[in-house]
């Protein structure tokens, strides 16, 4: 085996034709090999102990999570220079945590 890939799965609809990401939380796909013509091997699991949790998760968080402003900093630096389009979105809107000692352009003032 070569590939492992946790319940993330491209299907294709039936009636439209149209290929979209799906999350199938009880499988797991899986390739023997390198090549990208191989097909993905679908590997179903089950369990039969009633002790075990079945479903999705509850949420642990109801809103943001908040990180350190400046590691924000760094991943909007980072993202601005490397991440493509669409997901550096999600980089370059993030909020920092608000502290009083990390504003903008502050790192860089103290450095100096």
């Amino acid at each position: 085996m070569h590939w492992l890939n946790f319940g993330r799965r491209e299907d294709t609809d039936p009636v439209t034709g149209i290929k979209k990401m799906c999350h199938h939380p009880d499988e797991v796909w899986l390739q023997y090999g390198f090549s990208r013509d191989q097909p993905w091997k679908k590997v179903k699991i089950i369990h039969d102990n009633p002790r075990l949790p079945t479903g999705t998760p509850d949420q642990s968080y109801q809103g943001p999570v908040k990180v350190d402003s400046k590691k924000v900093i760094g991943l909007t630096d980072v993202a601005s220079k490397f991440i493509p389009g669409p997901q550096r979105q999600f980089y370059l809107q993030m909020n920092g945590d608000g502290s009083p000692d990390d504003k903008a352009g502050s790192s860089d003032e103290e450095d100096a």
